[in-house]
């Protein structure tokens, strides 16, 4: 069915192409040129080209035939019409072969494809007339005189023919063809025009002047009606002034071989012009919708874009435009695109009055620097409102000088209004931070006070006389205290942290020192639970790093001590080395054979308040805050933490610190001070006078320098102190910060400012503070204490604080004896 349809198709296209060429071609031979052979326009070579172009190198045959009949219908020899039919049929098929090779367009859309046509029809219609001349030459029907200026003729009218007839059928098709009522008018008024011009100069009269008005109505039918419009009128105008010519009408004699030629240029000039034309109007017609296309692609893509899309432009003069607006206009500052087009004026003044000047400060800078302009700032609309807007841009240099920017604006004042509540946010946060840590500072001061009393009498009491029963008593009260000032000094640390108040302070530890100590310390905590406590170094560490000893110190012995009250029996390791990282790291592990903790409690252990459960909490005692501020101490000293345990099987805790080999001249840690029993030894009587509201801690005191060297004066608040140091004499003042009538800091300053007016010596004033925050004691220290003393206080660090004092004060005596010597 398919292959007979398609056989029917081509039969039928052959008869097409037969009929055409050869109708054509006896209205060819009604305007002869030379002989009956050869015309001034032959208008089958087009329609050949077209139908060859169109439908396919196979109908060639129609073609041949088409010129077989044509040339048979003048009388020709049937041999002699076969010859001819071969020209006229290899002509149009190379034309056509030569268009299909450069991409020609059917509709004449590129001024490209005019040349192209023009360039195939030279090149294909040479065969056609060399081989048509030379067998009329070679049948003597042409003289050999002739045959140059025939071949020329020839030639020309099968180009013209081409040019003429080829377009209009090439880019034949319903689209090209539609055409709206008012056009059909005005392609009947150029109907009459055309038919009236040719008229005047091929038929009336010769009217000369008016031989090229017709190219005016070609240009016309070009470019309002496009390559069928432009075709047709130029094939009528160009058979009207033919076949004109040819009869001896108008300013074109046949008689006179230039005026012949002057015709050809008369058609082609008319042919050329319109395809020129119609080429042109295509392209630019193309470029507009590629433009609208674009423009369209370009709104829609800005569209979806949050905010305002735009080209502004700066000219020499400061004027300004917007040559492109995304939609986004409206919303943004609430005008049509078509106000800032020409102007910019309009949107440069809903910029608000307070930001106006830094906006156009940035666009000249960015002018002038060919910089990228960025900017915040507020807008205001008619209504009063304000909204916060950014934008970003990239300026370019024009030709003229101006400059344009191309970028986009975007409405942030959500983000704006984000950020005041953030900063709104982060103040409150501050705020209720500096409350937490100033109720944290008057908790410790006021719990630290009675633990003074409590901690130090436990200690005394310790030290005398006492059954086994008491003495157990007394030593669970001291344990339990000790507890408590743990739990107090854990939440200070922890709200340093919190507050980025905790100094880490950097020097040379020695770790097997330090480790050995807390081993020793709780080995008797092992002894009594029936846990043994191994230490084991690794002999590759060096002697000494570079960390601080006394947070190093605090979570070894959070760790271990954890280790031995969760383990009933058995035992716990302490293993210190280093890990195969590059470079390595100082690495504990602290292994226990105790309870063990259950697999959905290891990720809780390391939060505040946080214990594995509940009974356990019961059981064995604690808060929660002992693993959470290892943890942070750990953080802040750049190392880690980490825990493997099987519940029932006993716990593994790993933490590692950076492990730098400390070298000489790094700061060591401070010692511990001489024994007390050294200190009465050396030491001379020394007159303190003790400014302390507390009753009982001025008891405690007492007791601590019982059977001393020294000898003890008491004052009941701030004021009472300052008049007995302007009365009497003392070597040295324990102060204490928080009194009544006067507090320690203002009593300080009111003796420090007495000594400076009346010369006199310094005495030595030693703060005692309940307050242990960050900080506190340089604060004391910079209001002219001279040492700081935290409660509570044993009685050990009490004399050594004493014996940094007389040693200093024994030193400035054997210079004063040595000087006066």
């Amino acid at each position: 069915m398919s292959s007979s349809f398609s056989a029917s198709r081509w039969i039928i296209r052959c008869l097409l192409v037969t009929s055409a060429y050869y109708l054509s071609g006896r209205l060819g031979l009604a305007i002869p040129s030379i002989g009956q052979h050869i015309t001034l326009i032959w208008l089958p070579t087009g329609i050949a080209v077209a139908a060859l172009l169109r439908w396919g190198n196979g109908l060639w045959p129609a073609v041949y035939l088409g010129a077989l009949l044509t040339n048979l219908s003048i009388g020709s020899s049937l041999l002699l019409a076969a010859g001819i039919a071969v020209g006229n049929t290899l002509g149009p098929l190379l034309t056509a072969n030569g268009l299909r090779r450069v991409d020609f367009h059917w509709e004449f859309d590129y001024k490209f494809d005019v040349i192209w046509l023009v360039l195939t029809a030279m090149a294909g219609m040479t065969i056609s007339a060399s081989g048509g001349t030379f067998l009329l030459w070679l049948n003597d029907i042409l003289p050999a005189s002739d045959l140059k200026s025939a071949w020329f003729t020839w030639w020309m009218g099968d180009c013209i023919g081409v040019l003429l007839a080829a377009p209009p059928l090439i880019a034949l098709s319903p689209r090209t063809c539609q055409f709206t009522h008012e056009q059909r008018v005005e392609i009947a008024l150029v109907s009459i025009l055309l038919l009236s011009l040719n008229w005047f100069i091929f038929l009336a009269p010769n009217h000369l002047t008016l031989a090229y008005i017709p190219v005016l109505i070609v240009m016309w039918a070009a470019l309002r009606f496009g390559i069928i419009g432009a075709s047709v009128t130029v094939l009528a105008d160009a058979v009207l002034s033919a076949w004109g010519t040819a009869i001896g009408h108008g300013p074109f004699s046949m008689n006179e071989k230039n005026n012949l030629l002057i015709l050809w240029i008369y058609i082609l000039t008319h042919t050329v012009v319109s395809l020129v034309i119609t080429a042109l109007r295509a392209e630019s017609r193309r470029l507009e919708i590629d433009t609208q296309e674009a423009y369209l692609r370009l709104n829609k893509i800005a569209s979806r874009v949050p905010g305002l899309v735009y080209q502004f432009r700066l000219h020499p003069d400061g004027s300004s435009c917007l040559p492109y607006v995304s939609e986004a206009i409206r919303h943004i500052y609430r005008m049509e695109p078509s106000d800032v087009h020409a102007d910019a004026t309009a949107v440069l003044q809903r910029t608000h009055p307070d930001d106006y000047a830094a906006v156009m400060d940035s666009i000249l800078r960015s002018a002038r620097e060919l910089s990228p302009w960025q900017q915040a700032f507020r807008v205001r609309y008619p209504d009063g409102t304000e909204r916060w807007l950014f934008g970003d841009s990239i300026p370019e240099r024009e030709p003229d000088g101006s400059t344009l920017w191309h970028g986009f604006i975007t409405d942030i004042t959500s983000q704006k209004e984000a950020q005041s509540e953030l900063l709104r946010a982060k103040e409150q946060a501050e705020a209720a931070s500096r409350a937490k840590t100033d109720f944290l500072s008057a908790m410790s001061h006021e719990i630290r006070t009675p633990m003074n009393v409590i901690l130090g009498m436990s200690d005394v009491v310790l030290g005398t006389e006492l059954s086994q029963e008491q003495r157990h008593y007394m030593t669970m009260l001291k344990n339990a205290g000790d507890n408590l000032l743990q739990l107090i000094n854990d939440i200070l640390d922890l709200s340093k942290v919190e507050a980025n108040k905790l100094q880490i302070v950097e020097e040379a530890v020695s770790v097997q020192k330090e480790a050995g100590e807390v081993v020793h310390m709780l080995q008797v905590l092992a002894h009594k639970k029936g846990v043994s406590l191994e230490l084991r170094m690794d002999p590759r560490l060096p002697e000494r790093i570079l960390s601080d000893s006394l947070r190093f110190r605090q979570c070894l012995l959070n760790l271990v001590g954890n280790a031995i009250k969760f383990t009933e029996y058995g035992w716990v390791v302490v293993d210190i080395g280093q890990n195969d990282n590059q470079p390595p790291d100082l690495q504990c592990t602290i292994s226990d054979s105790g309870i063990g903790i259950r697999p959905e409690h290891l990720e809780k252990i390391f939060e505040l308040f946080s214990q594995s459960d509940a009974g356990i909490s019961r059981r064995y005692g604690g808060t929660g805050l002992g693993l959470p501020l290892t943890k942070q101490l750990l953080s802040r000293m750049g190392g880690t933490i980490r825990v493997e345990s099987e519940f029932g099987q006993g716990s593994r805790f790993h933490f590692t610190l950076p492990l730098r080999a400390a070298v000489d001249g790094t700061q060591q840690p401070m010692e511990s001070p001489p024994p007390a029993h050294t200190i009465e030894q050396e030491t001379p009587p020394l007159k303190i006078l003790l400014v302390e509201d507390v009753e009982e801690n001025r008891a405690l005191i007492e007791i601590y320098l019982s059977n001393t060297p020294y000898s003890l004066a008491m004052a009941c608040n701030g004021s009472e102190g300052v008049q007995r140091v302007q009365n009497e004499v003392f070597d040295l003042v324990l102060m204490d910060i928080e009194m009544p009538v006067l507090n320690g800091m203002q009593a300080t300053a009111l003796i420090r400012q007495w000594e400076q007016q009346t010369q006199h010596k310094p005495v030595t004033i030693i703060a005692l503070s309940a307050h242990t925050m960050a900080g506190d004691a340089e604060r004391c220290r910079a209001n002219g204490f001279d040492d700081y003393l935290g409660k509570p206080i044993k009685k050990q660090t009490l004399l050594a604080a004493l014996a940094r004092y007389t040693a200093g004060r024994a030193t400035e005596d054997r210079n004063r004896v040595n000087d006066e010597a």
